[in-house]
Order: structure tokens, then sequence, then C-alpha cells
């Protein structure tokens, strides 16, 4: 009876043992879950463990930076706590003296105005046309020298059988004289018109060069390649005005222009004259522009030399015809 009694009570606890094994199943699913998901994040701890290293190696590094610098640090610290009291101690006596001072016309004007400003003008030019005459009077000479080139038969020889050295030499006598007398004229008329001039003998000096490089410039073109040569003149003169300077400051312009200004011609006329007008640009700059076009002057003169020796024995070949070379204009002419 015992047994049987026994027997029944587990017959009753088998369902209480059938529920206590599938819980444990499913927390050994669950245990699984978690350890496969941690072993997932392994990874990413020892990842973390290697930043947690680096990072305790830097802040290691930084205490002993901060350990090494820490006597400087305290002396810094000592040298504003003296600067405090100093000024502390200013500001106490200054005040001092403050309520020992009498308010009086003066002592107001002192603490109005402590400081005087100081303005003195470097250079000055009384209108807007003034300020652009460099420009404008470089321009014109270079204009001046593109027109000559285009209407004087440039590559005309002045009789049969002249020597190239001679044919060189008509050519820069009747481009040294046109250059001259423009130059004069222009500077002349200007003044004659009332522009004020500082300095009148390097106004006329800068006109004198400017016209001088324009004209053999223009003429080595015209001489050497004809009517393109003439276009690429053109072309320059175009390039010039904006990038010579005349209208704007270079800082105001693009890199373009900022980029060929160092080369252009117009670019020390226009120096040059500033300089000779109004002053202020300097003396050191006026040589340096007045040299450039003077090189440039030469350089050119030496080129058109070979130019036309070169183009001499061309026709002498019966290459080219030197005498034809402004065909359109004689057409016009007749």
């Amino acid at each position: 009876d015992a047994a049987y009694a026994g027997g029944q009570e587990m017959n009753s606890q088998i369902p209480t043992l059938a529920s206590g094994v599938s819980q444990l199943s499913v927390g050994g699913d669950q245990l699984a879950t978690g350890l496969g998901q941690m072993y997932g994040q392994m990874p990413a701890l020892a990842s973390g463990v290697n930043q947690l290293d680096d990072g305790a190696i830097q802040l290691s590094s930084g205490i002993g930076l901060l350990s090494s610098n820490s006597p400087q640090l305290l002396d810094g610290i000592n040298q504003l706590d003296a600067g405090s009291n100093e000024l502390a101690d200013k500001l106490g006596s200054g005040a001092a003296e403050g309520n020992n001072l009498k308010l009086n016309k003066s002592t107001v004007s002192m603490f109005a105005a402590p400081s005087k400003l100081k303005h003195e003008e470097y250079s000055n030019v009384s209108n807007y046309g003034e300020a652009l005459s460099p420009y404008i009077m470089s321009l014109a000479l270079f204009v001046g020298c593109l027109v000559f080139n285009f209407v004087f038969p440039i590559r005309k020889v002045s009789m049969a059988g002249q020597s190239s050295k001679n044919w060189w030499l008509s050519k820069l006598s009747i481009g040294v004289g046109v250059a001259l007398a423009m130059a004069i004229i222009e500077a002349t008329v200007m003044l004659m018109l009332g522009l004020t001039v500082e300095f009148i003998p390097q106004f006329y000096l800068i006109a004198i060069v400017s016209s001088l490089s324009y004209m053999f410039i223009v003429m080595f073109f015209a001489m050497t390649f004809d009517n393109p040569g003439r276009f690429i003149a053109m072309v320059l003169l175009v390039l010039q005005l904006g990038g010579a300077g005349g209208t704007f400051p270079m800082p105001l312009t693009n890199g373009f222009f900022n980029a060929i200004h160092p080369y252009l011609p117009m670019s020390y006329s226009i120096y040059g004259f500033r300089q000779a007008i109004s002053g202020g640009i300097g003396t050191d700059l006026y040589t340096k522009s007045v040299v450039i076009l003077a090189i440039a002057f030469v350089v050119f003169v030496a080129l058109l030399r070979l130019s036309m020796d070169h183009l001499q024995k061309k026709h002498l070949n019966g290459i080219s015809q030197l005498d034809n070379n402004q065909e359109l204009q004689a057409v016009e002419a007749q």
C-alpha cells in the first residue's frame, strides 16, 4: 500500500517534472544564444581593450609632458600673480592721482583725445581724370604706334638694291622720329590742357621711352609677320587694357591679368607716369620702369635688324615680295 501510494504521488509530480525539464531546455537555448552573442561581440571587446590600452599610453604620455612642463606652468602662474598685484597697485595709485586732478578744459581734452592723429598724403590728385591720365597717356602712345604701323608701308624698301642694314636704318630713323614726336607732343599738350605734373623732366622721359619701346615692339611684329603681326600687336593692346593696372588696382582684378601684369610694357609705362605726375610710388620703381622700357626698345630694335636681314634674303631668293605687303591699301588708294 505504501508503495502504491508513493507511485501515485510520483505520477502526480510527473507534469511538474516535465514542465521543469521544458524550462530547463528553454533556459539552455537562451544560454546558448547568449553565449553566441557574447562570442560575436568578442572582436568589439578586443578592439575596445586595444583602444583602452592606446588611451592609457596617450594618457601616460600627456601626464609625462604635463609633469615636465609643470615648472614652466608654475613660473607662469607666479608671473601672473605678480602682474595682477602690480596692476592692482598701479590702478590704486592711478585712482588716487585721479582724485587729485582738477577738472578743467585741458584735462577733459586729454581724456577725450589722449593721442593725435597725423595725416600725411604721399601723393595727391585733384580729380578722377587726373588719376586716370597715366593710363590714358600710355594707351594713346601705344595706339599711335599701332596706327602708324598700320598706315605706313613699313615693309617697303626706300630704293632698289638697298642693303638690309640701310633698309633697317631707314625704318629705325623714321620710327625713332615718329615716336619722339608723339611723346613730346602728347606730354606738351597735356601740360597745356592743365594737367598738374609733379616732376616734369621725368614726365617727358617716361613718355619718350614708352613711345620708343611701343614703336619698335609693334614695328617688329608688323615687319616680321605683316598683317598677322599687326593682329598680334592688337591682341597685345587688348591684353594691356585689363592687365596693365591702369583703371583698377591689380589686387581687384582676376588671376589671369595678375599673372601677365609683370610682362606687359604698358604696366611700367603707367608706373612711370604715375610717379612723374603725382609722386608717391617712389623713385626706385620709376627707375626700374624706365630701365625695363629702355631694354625693351633695344631688344626689339635688335630683333628688327635680324628680321629685316632674313626678309631681304627671302626676297632676293624670290620667296617674298617686300614692296607688295599692303595690297588692300593699295587697292583702296586706286
